[in-house]
C-alpha cells in the first residue's frame, strides 16, 4: 500500500513539473506570438495547473491521514486525485501536440512573414521599375513627338530640295544650251575674225602702195610749189589790197554802230529811269507787254540769225584758208587758182552783203525799240491821268471812317505781305511812298469832317456802294501787281538787250582768236601769213578796247537779272503755295 502511494506521489510530482514546464512554454509563446488561441490554452493549462496543486496538497494530508489513521474513505480520495492526474497527464499530452503544431504553423507564418517583407521589397522595387518605365515612356513619347516634327521638316526640306533640284535641272538645261549657243557664237566670231584678219592684211598692202604714192605726190608737190610762188605773190597783193579796202569799210562802219549803240543806251537807260519815276499806278499793260515779247522774239530770232551768219562767215574763213592751202599745194592748175579767187570775191561780197544786212536790221531794231518807247510814254501818261482820278475817287471815298480803316487793313496787309517784302526795293519803296501821301490826304480829310457828321453811313458817297469800294481795292491792288510785273519786264528786255550785245562781242573775240590761232600755222608761206595778218588786224580792229566800258555794264546787268530772276522764281513759288 505503501508503495502504491509512492508511486502516485512521483506520478503527481511528474505531472506536476509536466505541467509547469508546459504553462511555461505557452506562456513564452504567447509573450512573443499574441493571438486568441494561445490565450484560451494558457487559460486551460492555468486552470488544470491550479487543480492539479490542490488536489497533490489534498494527496500529500490525505497521504499523512493515511499513514496515521489507514480510512478506507481517503483511498477513494486517492484514486479520484489518480484518475484526475491521469486526466491531467492526457491533458498536457494534448497540450503537446497543440504546442508542437503552434511550433510548426509558427515556422509556417515566420516563413509566410518573411516572404511577405521579401514580397513587399519585391513590390517597391516593381513600383520604382514602374516609376522609371513610365518616366522612360514618357520621354520615349517626347522624342517619339520631336521625331515626328523633324520627319514632317524633313518632309518638307525632302520636298523643298527636290523643287530646287527641278529648278536647277532647268537652270542646268538652259546653261547647257546657253553654252551651246555661245559655242556657236564662238566659232562665228572666230571664222569672222579670220575673215578680218585677212582684211586687215590687204588693207596694209593698199596702205603701203597708198604711201608710195603719197611719197611721189609729196615730190611732184614740191616742185610745182618752187614753179608757182611767183604767181602766187602776184595774187596776195591784189587780195592784200582788197582787204585792205574792206577794213577801212568796216572800221567806219563799226564807229558808227558803236557811237550810235552808246547814244541808243544812254537815251534807253535815261528814258527807263524816267517810266521807272512815272509808272507807279499803271493799270493794265497787258497787250502792250505782249507786244513786247513779240518783239523780243522777234529780236531772239534775229540774233539767230546773226549767229547763224557769223558760223557761217566761220565756216567761210575756214573755207577760205583750206581754199589757200589747196591752192598752195595745186598750184600747177592755175585754172582751179582763179576759179578759187572767183569764189573768194564772191564770199567777200557775201559777207559785205551780210554786214551791210546786220547794220540794217540793228537799226530796225533801234527804230523799233524807240517806238514801242513812245508807245509806253504815251500809254503812261495816259495811265498817270487814270491815276491822278483815282486819287481822287479814293480822296473821296476816303471821307467814310468805315471805309478809311477797311483800305487801311487792306493795304497794310497787302505791304506785310511775304510777296511784297520780297519785291524789288525801288517798286516797293515808291509804292509805300504814294499810299502813305495817299493815306496822310484821306487821314486829313475825315478829320475836318468828322465833327459835322452824326453816322458813318451819311458820309458815304450816293454813287458808291460797298461793293465797288471793294472792287476798287482789288483794283487798285492788281495794277500794283501788273505795274511790279511791267517793271521786271522792262528790266528782263534790258538784261536781254545787253545779253545780245555781249554775244555779239563774244563772236567777235571768236573770230579774232581763230584768226589769231590761224595765223600761227608755219605751214604756209609768207604770203599767206601777210593776207592772214591783213584780216586778223581788220578783225581785231572789229573789237575796241573802248568795248570793255560796255561789257562791265553787260555783267552788271547780267547779274541784276540774275538777282531778279531769283526773286520771282521765289515770289512764284509762295503764289501757288497760297493758291494750294
Amino acid at each position: 500500500m505503501f508503495l502504491v502511494h509512492s508511486l502516485i506521489c512521483f506520478h503527481s510530482l511528474f505531472f506536476m513539473s509536466l505541467l509547469f514546464l508546459s504553462h511555461f512554454h505557452i506562456f513564452i509563446t504567447y509573450f512573443f506570438y499574441f493571438s486568441i488561441f494561445s490565450y484560451f490554452l494558457y487559460f486551460i493549462h492555468s486552470f488544470f495547473f491550479l487543480i492539479n496543486i490542490l488536489f497533490l496538497s489534498l494527496y500529500f494530508i490525505l497521504l499523512f491521514l493515511h499513514l496515521v489513521l489507514l480510512s478506507a474513505f481517503l483511498s477513494f480520495f486517492l484514486s479520484v486525485s489518480f484518475c484526475l492526474g491521469l486526466v491531467g497527464w492526457f491533458c498536457v499530452w494534448a497540450e503537446l501536440q497543440v504546442a508542437c503544431q503552434s511550433a510548426v504553423s509558427q515556422e509556417q507564418v515566420e516563413g509566410m512573414l518573411s516572404e511577405n517583407d521579401a514580397l513587399r521589397t519585391n513590390l517597391a522595387a516593381l513600383e520604382q521599375i514602374q516609376t522609371v518605365k513610365t518616366q522612360e515612356l514618357n520621354l520615349l513619347r517626347e522624342q517619339n513627338l520631336a521625331l515626328n516634327a523633324e520627319l514632317q521638316q524633313r518632309h518638307t526640306e525632302q520636298e523643298s530640295f527636290l523643287a530646287q533640284k527641278d529648278d536647277l535641272n532647268s537652270q542646268l538645261q538652259e546653261s547647257n544650251r546657253a553654252n551651246s549657243r555661245l559655242l556657236e557664237q564662238l566659232t562665228e566670231l572666230g571664222l569672222e575674225k579670220d575673215k578680218l584678219q585677212q582684211e586687215l592684211e590687204e588693207a596694209r598692202k593698199t596702205a603701203d602702195k597708198r604711201k608710195v604714192m603719197l611719197d611721189e605726190l609729196a615730190i611732184e608737190m614740191a616742185e610745182e610749189k618752187s614753179r608757182h610762188k611767183e604767181e602766187l605773190s602776184d595774187v596776195r597783193l591784189q587780195h592784200e589790197k582788197e582787204v585792205l579796202s574792206i577794213r577801212a569799210r568796216y572800221e567806219k562802219e563799226l564807229r558808227g554802230l558803236h557811237e550810235e549803240k552808246n547814244r541808243t543806251e544812254e537815251e534807253i537807260r535815261s528814258q527807263l529811269r524816267d517810266e521807272r519815276a512815272r509808272t507807279k499806278e499803271l493799270e493794265s499793260l497787258q497787250p502792250y507787254v505782249e507786244e513786247l515779247k513779240a518783239q523780243v522774239q522777234s529780236m531772239e530770232g534775229t540774233k539767230g540769225w546773226f549767229e547763224r551768219r557769223l558760223k557761217e562767215a566761220e565756216v567761210l574763213c575756214v573755207y577760205s584758208h583750206l581754199s589757200l592751202q589747196s591752192i598752195v599745194r595745186d598750184g600747177n592748175f592755175l585754172t582751179g587758182m582763179q576759179k578759187e579767187r572767183e569764189e573768194l570775191n564772191n564770199t567777200i561780197s557775201k559777207l559785205k552783203q551780210e554786214i551791210k544786212d546786220t547794220v540794217d536790221g540793228q537799226r530796225i531794231l533801234e527804230k523799233k525799240g524807240s517806238s514801242a518807247l513812245k508807245d509806253l510814254k504815251r500809254q503812261l501818261h495816259l495811265e498817270r491821268k487814270r491815276a491822278d482820278k483815282l486819287q481822287e475817287r479814293l480822296q473821296e471815298i476816303l471821307t467814310n471812317t468805315k471805309t478809311r480803316t477797311g483800305l487801311e487793313e487792306l493795304v497794310l496787309s497787302e505791304i506785310n505781305s511775304p510777296s511784297r517784302t520780297q519785291q524789288t526795293g525801288d517798286s516797293s519803296s515808291i509804292s509805300s511812298f504814294s499810299y502813305r501821301e495817299i493815306m496822310k490826304d484821306g487821314a486829313s480829310a475825315p478829320s475836318t469832317n468828322k465833327s459835322n457828321t452824326s453816322s458813318p453811313q451819311s458820309q458815304r458817297p450816293a454813287d458808291l456802294s460797298d461793293d465797288e469800294v471793294s472792287e476798287l481795292f482789288q483794283r487798285l491792288a492788281e495794277v500794283q501787281q501788273e505795274k511790279w510785273m511791267l517793271e521786271e519786264k522792262v528790266k528782263h528786255l534790258e538784261v536781254s538787250c545787253a545779253s545780245m550785245a555781249d554775244d555779239i562781242c563774244k563772236k567777235t573775240a571768236i573770230i579774232e582768236t581763230y584768226v589769231m590761232d590761224s595765223r600761227r600755222g608755219g605751214a604756209v608761206a609768207h604770203g599767206a601769213q601777210g593776207e592772214r595778218g591783213g584780216l586778223s588786224s581788220v578783225l581785231r580792229d572789229l573789237v575796241k578796247p573802248g568795248d570793255e566800258n560796255l561789257r562791265e555794264m553787260n555783267k552788271k546787268l547780267q547779274n541784276m537779272l540774275e538777282e531778279q530772276l531769283t526773286k520771282n522764281m521765289h515770289l512764284q513759288k509762295i503764289s501757288k503755295i497760297r493758291l494750294e
